[in-house]
This record gives structure tokens, C-alpha cells and sequence, in this order.
């Protein structure tokens, strides 16, 4: 082994191993938008296949990427499928591969200073480009590399530092060599082993990339062998900061004769602005093995002035990350215990909670407002868990301290608990209101640390934490209902305390009973703006049978609400409709002089499928009122609602898949803040994208030529500008099919029909670029 491959820390690199940055290159003007493909004079048999430039491909990728390109480039009606990006992709792998000696382009566009512009070549292709080429380089120029020094390409604008290493116990020397590019927008790793002419032999390099603006080079922290076979193996890391904190990112990687392979990564998170949580890290040599090992230190602030520090010790014995947790320290206070018991980031669950706060209340020195609320706190815990005596005699607690006036938030939360004794049971959501009704505006809020303190009357300065959040106990508290699913569960939902609008039962289904209902909820909303909000809003609940409840969507209590429960296709399965009035005058589509609605709307759209869809920009005249009759028609009778099919279609669904696509569920839902069921079933932007993915993915797309010619001919033969795209798009795919079987006749044919067909579509671009005149 060489002197250079000993056992190093990085940290004790001396102070003159400084990179040497590569000048700027001289600034040349950016891609500019080419002039749209002119219908070929000649003949298709005139033309071949070539592969495209790399600049027309630069050129591209802007076209497909730049704001400033995006409405001249796509007004067209494109789908965004990704399918034009993936297979630009494509192109550029096999394009650069084979004409490395143009990489400077590449690297130049990388470290590009234009604010508005950003690379969106797959990160994986830039960097198998680049390194391909510093590799090729180094052997094609006897490149002598030198350990921990800072070496530079000019031609390619890449710089990078190497380390000289030993993964396979020989004479030769190898090398880990770090790459970058730009200030740099791209940093990587290559593992070479030097052959006995001065060449060099890729290995693996298995370690995480990046590009970007925001790359950072990622730092070495031990260069040594960590496993304890005498191989050199090395702990990364890479900062990665965010809005007020940031994320480092530790990864080690084990030297093998292969190279070097990935065995695992964490990471530890840091604030920025407040002190909430921090981390730190030491080394040592473990006792039992003589290996270095890992200390890692983390502190977290968990509010009521608490501080928690967990450590664990990280070694790699043989390889195999083995993580040490050692004993937290638990401060032992009453705020401790408090806080743990409300701890946002580990939630306890229901019992451990009860036993914090059972260790607070027991140690008898409780200020009169804490112990308020570790009396409040148990009493919801335990109505809860369905026990009503425990919960009466904490509240009872309260009382009492309210008639010794012992704190004047005990008075005013007593006023709001009296009527709960009436009831049967205490119950938790409506003991949960009863804090929420005394609560005030939050003094401060900040975008980084959330609320400064939950104020309440009596107690202004606050609590660290809400005595109660209806919003957080909602599906709990509904999950644990019980009735006869057959039945309206609105007597249910009203004797748990819930404010119960209307609801009504989705139409019939072998997939069992499907409610909606929805819920009036003025409880506080902690996230609104830098002061509490009393929001006033409206949950859309839904209940599947032997699934539970969830929530669909909730928005502000309106100015106008309504909802029908009606069949009017007269196909005899009801539509059941929500409509209110939105209101916000900077955020709307409407002209001055209308009103926006947003609506909820059920309906039949095929055997089995019910479809819960949802649009916000109905306008109307101010003096027309809503009205669901003027949406819900079905002109054309054939029992489905018109508004509900042009607005799919409009969106690029096919509805009309439907009919030939088993119903997965009860109720399926297409709402905005809601995942789509429909999506990856009817879509066409979903499909194609799916398709594409599985075409550059498989090892012989021709076996998806029936597919691409399927929906071509479904959805491709339209005189719109979005048929159009779809067609150009499958058919660039077909010409792909045959010319990777070797086909290129066929291919070309494609590729000439596009720009000769096709010539307002990004597809006609490439397509001109795989073609060459015939010699």
C-alpha cells in the first residue's frame, strides 16, 4: 500500500489543499426559440436516420423547460405527460455517449448565471454523461491524478479533488476522484482503479449525486477503513438547507474490489432561527472491535421549557451499520412531564399520556394554571377512552379550583363545562368545544416556530400548547362511533357533540353503505395568518361501511350554502349535490360583476361508479342565483349529468373507460384536495405518462406497440389541438419501437410524418432532428 493510501481523516487535510476553480467560460448567447419545422420538400425516402446534436438537444430541453418558451412552445394543447422530457431524455443519453468531445456545451449550460433558468435533463443522465466523459478524458489525455490535490478541466469546465485509496489488497493504486461542475451546479463521484500503462479502469461508485443551484460539494468526513477488513471505506456528507433549517446528510459507502458500494444513510436535522432542535457529532475508537465509531448528540426543545438530548453510537463492523441507542436524558420535572405528554413530534398514545400526566399532577407543586390543565388534559384522555367517571371527577377538579377562585381560567372554563354534567357521559368532543369556546387570539405567530403561546381567557399569556384541538380528535373520536351502517348515523354524529349539517347516503353498492355528511365546525384554526383565527368552516365527512370515516375536504364557512339529494337523470339513482359561494375577490376567475360557486357534486357515472366531483369556478351574474336544475341536466339522456362529463372530458378524462373498468369502491372522489381515484384509471395525461415510463423502462418496448397504436387511434385522430399532440407524441414512441429492432426504414417514416404532418407540435422539433439527408 502507498504512502498516500493510509488511514486518514479528511479534517487534518493541510490548509494548501485549495481547489483550483475553473474561469467562467466566455458567455455565448443562450438557445433561442427555432423557427417552426417547414413541411419537407422532399421525398420520405430521401432521408435517414442520424442521431441529433447535442446543441440542438440543449436547445430543446430550454423550449421544453423556460417560462419565457412555455407559451409559445405549448399553447398548442399539450398534455403534460412528462412524455416529451422522458424521451428527450432518451436522446440525450445516446446523443452525448456517442459525442462526448461536446460535454463543455453541457457543463456550460450547467453553470449558467441566468436566474430564470434551471436544468430539467434528468439528474441521473447528466451525471452518467459527465462522468463518462472525465473518465475518458483522464485515459485520453494521460491524465495523472495525485493525491488530495485539486485537479481542473478547462474544455470542461470540471474540477474535483482525488484521494488516493485501497479496495483490493494489489500493488496498483485506485482512486476516489470528486467531480464537479460550475460554482458547481453538479457534483459526483468516480471510483478508478490505475491500469500498470497510466490508464485508469472504471469501478463502481455508488455514492448519491447532485445537481442543481443549490448543490453544495459533498465533504468527506473519514477516508478510512471503518468495517475492519483493511479496505478503505468513507463516511459523505452534504448540507442541504432549507427554509429555516437545515438537513445533513451522512451516507457511508464500503471499498470493495468492485468499488464502491452503498451500505446506508441518515440524516439529522438542524434549525436555523430557533433552537428547537440541534444536533452535533463526535468520533472515538470503539472499545471492543478498535474501529472508529459514531456519536451522534441530538437535542429537541418539546416545549413547556423542556430539552430532551438522545445520543446513539453508529459503527460498520464488517460492513454492516450497527446503531447503538443509548439512554435519553429525561430531565425529571413537572414540565418534562407535561410536555412529553403533548410531545407533536412523538405523539404518546392515549395511556402513556395519562401516565406523564399523572407523574406531573403527583409531584404536588403545580402552579394553579398547570394544574388546570393537567386536570382538563386527563378528563378528555379519559373520555377518550370511554371512561366517563374518571373524566367527571378531573372536571369536577376544575370546578372547585374555580369556586376557591384559584386561577381565573379555572372560572372561565368552569362556566363552559357545567351544561356537560347534564348529558349521559362527558363527551370528548364536546369538552374539547368547551376549551376551544374560551380561547383567544394567539399573541404571535411565525411562520418557523408556529404559535407563541394558545390564550385563553383568564390566562392570556397562554398555554406552550392547546388544552384541546377538535381538528386533531375529529376522526378518532369519529372512528369510534358505533352504529348500524344501514342507517343514518345523524343522531349519532349529533349526540357525540358534532354540529351536523345534513347527511346523506351515497347510492347503493355491493360494496357496502357509503355516507357524506357535512359537519359545522367554528373551532379555532391555529395556522391562519399571524394572529388565531376563528375560522368558521364546513367539513365534507365521508363513511365507508367496514372502512371508517375520513375527511374529504373542508372550506370557509359561506355567505351561501345548499345541497340536494335528487335523481334528476331519472336513471333512478339520486344526485346529491353541495353548492356555496366562494368568496375571495383576489383569487378568482370570475369577472367583476359575478359570483364564483364552488360545487360538490355525486353522481352516476357508470355501473358501480359513483363519483364525488368537485369544481370552484362556477361563475354567475349576481342577480341569477344558483340553482341545480340549471346544472344537473342531462340533455342527451343517457343518465348521466352533462355538466359533470364535460368538465372530466375537459380535464382530458375519458369517461367512457369507465364502462369497461371494475368499480374498486363504494364512493369514488375526483376533488381538488383530495387524491383522485379517476386519475390513474381514466386520465389520459396519467395513462400516456405511465406508458412512457414503462416504454423507456422496458427492455423491449416493441411489446408496447400494440398500446402506443391503441390509444393513438382513441385519442390521437381528433381535430383539437390536444388529439394532435397526443398523436405526435405515440407516434415518436412507434418510430422509437422500430428503429431499437433495427427497422430504420419504418422509423423514418414515422419521424417524416411528424414534421410533415405535424410541424406545430415540440414532437416535429425532434423529429427533424433525427433526420439527415440521404448522401
Amino acid at each position: 500500500m502507498t504512502e498516500g493510501a493510509q488511514t486518514r481523516a479528511v479534517e487534518a487535510l493541510t490548509p494548501t489543499l485549495t481547489p483550483t476553480i475553473v474561469p467562467s467560460p466566455t458567455v455565448t448567447p443562450s438557445p433561442t426559440l427555432f423557427e417552426l419545422p417547414t413541411a419537407p420538400e422532399l421525398d420520405v425516402n430521401d432521408y435517414a436516420l442520424t442521431l441529433p446534436w447535442p446543441e440542438t438537444l440543449i436547445q430543446l430541453d430550454l423550449l421544453n423547460s423556460l417560462p419565457e418558451y412555455d407559451e409559445a412552445a405549448w399553447n398548442q394543447g399539450e398534455l403534460r405527460t412528462g412524455g416529451f422530457s422522458a424521451t428527450l431524455l432518451f436522446e440525450w443519453q445516446r446523443t452525448f455517449s456517442q459525442n462526448l468531445n461536446q460535454v463543455g456545451q453541457l457543463t456550460h449550460f450547467l453553470q449558467s448565471g441566468e436566474e430564470d433558468y434551471d436544468f430539467y435533463v434528468n439528474s441521473q443522465v447528466i451525471v452518467d454523461i459527465l462522468s463518462e466523459a472525465a473518465y475518458q478524458y483522464f485515459n485520453l489525455n494521460n491524465f495523472k491524478l495525485v493525491d488530495q490535490e485539486w485537479w481542473s478541466v478547462e474544455e470542461y469546465y470540471m474540477y474535483g479533488i482525488s484521494y488516493q485509496v485501497e479496495i483490493d489488497r494489489d500493488q496498483g493504486s485506485e482512486w476516489l476522484v470528486q467531480v464537479n461542475t460550475g460554482t458547481p451546479h453538479t457534483s459526483f463521484w468516480l471510483t478508478l482503479n490505475e491500469n500498470q500503462d497510466g490508464t485508469y479502469s472504471r469501478l463502481d461508485s455508488s455514492m448519491s449525486y447532485q445537481v442543481g443551484y443549490f448543490v453544495t460539494e459533498k465533504e468527506p468526513i473519514l477516508i478510512e477503513d471503518l468495517s475492519g477488513d483493511g479496505l478503505t471505506d468513507v463516511l459523505l456528507t452534504n448540507v442541504i438547507r432549507g427554509i429555516g433549517e437545515w438537513v445533513e446528510v451522512l451516507e457511508f459507502v464500503k471499498g470493495s474490489p468492485d468499488g464502491f458500494e452503498y451500505v446506508s444513510a441518515f440524516y439529522e436535522v438542524s434549525e436555523m432561527f430557533f433552537a428547537r432542535y440541534d444536533y452535533s457529532y463526535t468520533f472515538s475508537t470503539s472499545p471492543d472491535t478498535g474501529l472508529p465509531m459514531m456519536i451522534v448528540n441530538r437535542t429537541r426543545q418539546i416545549g413547556w421549557n423542556c430539552e430532551t438530548t438522545s445520543s446513539r453510537k453508529i459503527h460498520w463492523v464488517n460492513g454492516v451499520e450497527q446503531i447503538i441507542i443509548l439512554d435519553t436524558e429525561q430531565p425529571d420535572s413537572i414540565n418534562c412531564d407535561i410536555a412529553r405528554s403533548v410531545d407533536i413530534e412523538k405523539p404518546p398514545d392515549n395511556q402513556d399520556a395519562i401516565r406523564w400526566l399523572n407523574y406531573a399532577y403527583s409531584q404536588g407543586d403545580l402552579s394553579p394554571e398547570n394544574q388546570i390543565y393537567v386536570l382538563f388534559r386527563l378528563a378528555l384522555l379519559y373520555s377518550l377512552k370511554g371512561d366517563s367517571w374518571a373524566s367527571e371527577n378531573y372536571l369536577n377538579a376544575i370546578i372547585e379550583l374555580a369556586k376557591n377562585n384559584a386561577h381565573p381560567i379555572a372560572v372561565a372554563l368552569a362556566q363552559q363545562l357545567q351544561p356537560l354534567f347534564q348529558q349521559n357521559q362527558i363527551l370528548p368532543y364536546k369538552l374539547c368545544l368547551a376549551a376551544e369556546s374560551i380561547e383567544l387570539p394567539i399573541p404571535y405567530y411565525s411562520y418557523y416556530s408556529g404559535p407563541s403561546a394558545y390564550s385563553y381567557e383568564g390566562l392570556p399569556d397562554g398555554y406552550p400548547t392547546p388544552l384541546c384541538d377538535t381538528r386533531e380528535i375529529q376522526l378518532e373520536v369519529l372512528n369510534s362511533l358505533e352504529f348500524d351502517a344501514s342507517t343514518s348515523p345523524e343522531s349519532v354524529l349529533q349526540d357525540a357533540g358534532f354540529p351536523v349539517l345534513t347527511v346523506e347516503q351515497a347510492p347503493s353498492s355491493s360494496f357496502g353503505n357509503t355516507w357524506l355528511t357535512l359537519i359545522d365546525d367554528d373551532s379555532p384554526d391555529y395556522l391562519a395568518g399571524n394572529v388565531l383565527d376563528f375560522d368558521h368552516k364546513i367539513y365534507l365527512l365521508r363513511f365507508i361501511e367496514n372502512e371508517g370515516w375520513d375527511i374529504l375536504t373542508s372550506f370557509d364557512y359561506p355567505d351561501y350554502l345548499d345541497w340536494i339529494n335528487q335523481d334528476f337523470t331519472g336513471d333512478g339513482i339520486p344526485e346529491i349535490g353541495i353548492v356555496y359561494k366562494y368568496d375571495n375577490p383576489e383569487y378568482t376567475p370570475c369577472e367583476l360583476g359575478e359570483n364564483q360557486y364552488s360545487a360538490y357534486l355525486l353522481s352516476h357515472l357508470a355501473e358501480n361508479w359513483n363519483i364525488l366531483y368537485f369544481d370552484n369556478q362556477i361563475c354567475l351574474p349576481m342577480n341569477i342565483p344558483f340553482a341545480f336544475e340549471d346544472v344537473l341536466q342531462d340533455k342527451n339522456g343517457d343518465g348521466r349529468v352533462d355538466w359533470v362529463i364535460n368538465q372530466l372530458e375537459a380535464d382530458n378524462y375519458d369517461v367512457a373507460l369507465l364502462e369497461t373498468i371494475p368499480a374498486t369502491r363504494t364512493l369514488a372522489v375526483h376533488l381538488v384536495s383530495y387524491d383522485s381515484d379517476l386519475e390513474p384509471l381514466i386520465s389520459k395525461t396519467a395513462i400516456l405518462g405511465d406508458l412512457t415510463t414503462r416504454f423507456f423502462e422496458s427492455p423491449t418496448p416493441s411489446l408496447l406497440r400494440p398500446d402506443l397504436e391503441f390509444y393513438r387511434t382513441r385519442w390521437g385522430t381528433g381535430a383539437d389541438p390536444t388529439s394532435e399532440q397526443i398523436y405526435a407524441h405515440l407516434t415518436y414512441l412507434l418510430a422509437l419501437t422500430y428503429e431499437l429492432e433495427g427497422d430504420e426504414t419504418q422509423a423514418a417514416a414515422l419521424f417524416y410524418d411528424l414534421l410533415a404532418n405535424h410541424p406545430d407540435t415540440l414532437w416535429a422539433y425532434l423529429a427533424a432532428s433525427r433526420l439527415v439527408l440521404k448522401p
